[in-house]
């Protein structure tokens, strides 16, 4: 995804549905060598809590999913922590050690930038006492790996896809989610905007046409909705990442429901 730059002034406020008086926010780290900060947003009450894992996208991005204005994965994490389930998101490793991964000292390959943190953040959440069980959130190509991270852990309850592309990218050979999908049994959530311009209706129908008769399937489409679940009225275009918005209303709750129907 591009990058802007924008101060914190210039960041928006949090949507209506994140309620920071449900939820406790703590900063930890993950992983061993290699650390990367992360943070926790855990419900008020004694749980057990279902949680939820974000996994982000290509580049190195931030915890927040940061793009202009815009924090995908913090409505994201405050919505649904606001509604009763635990959320740990992190900042990809690329993002913390840009200068090792250019520079060689850490190998630039999916195991550093994706399956190291995902594997060290879902171990983190099975030890906490208070989770219930985890599920698994990946956008865009982090919804792409989603299936790979699951089936290499092991101990996901579901998975959430947002905007994930069937279209393939490296390593082609050993990762194809579709036929890992095929290999799992466990529930997923297909979710898609029609204002997405980077991962479009033909991605979506590639799931569709593979699982749609699967009853561990479940499938949303947005008519209005792009590539960061925000309403967009206009052309898709790499403009619409610079509009200040929200992740939709509707694509909270769905998905709290998803979570509390399978937890």
């Amino acid at each position: 995804m591009a990058e802007y730059l924008f101060t914190d002034q210039m960041k928006q406020a949090l949507p209506s549905y994140a309620n920071t008086s449900k939820f406790e926010i703590k900063k930890i780290e993950i992983g061993n060598k290699y650390k990367v900060p992360a943070e926790l947003t855990i419900p008020n009450g004694k749980g057990s809590f279902p949680a939820v894992i974000l996994i982000p996208g290509s580049g190195p991005e931030d915890m927040n999913e940061s793009i202009g204005p815009n924090r995908l994965f913090e409505d994201i994490a405050y919505g649904l922590s606001s509604d009763g389930i635990v959320v740990l998101r992190f900042d990809k490793s690329t993002y913390v050690y840009a200068k090792e991964f250019e520079s060689g000292k850490i190998k630039t390959d999916l195991e550093n930038e994706y399956f190291k943190d995902a594997l060290d953040g879902i171990e983190f959440l099975k030890s906490q006492n208070y989770v219930k069980n985890v599920f698994i959130l990946g956008h865009s190509e982090g919804g792409y790996l989603s299936p790979t991270i699951a089936q290499m852990s092991g101990k996901a309850s579901g998975i959430i896809l947002l905007a994930a592309p069937a279209s393939y990218y490296y390593e082609v050979n050993r990762y194809n989610p579709v036929d890992i999908l095929k290999t799992l049994k466990i529930p997923v959530l297909v979710m898609q905007g029609r204002k997405d311009y980077q991962v479009t209706e033909k991605d979506y129908d590639i799931f569709k046409e593979n699982f749609g008769s699967d009853k561990n399937f479940a499938f949303e489409w947005f008519d209005d909705l792009d590539h960061l679940f925000m309403k967009w009225n206009g052309i898709p275009s790499p403009d619409q990442y610079l509009v200040a918005g929200h992740v939709s209303d509707k694509v909270i709750n769905d998905i709290v429901n998803w979570i509390n129907a399978h937890s």
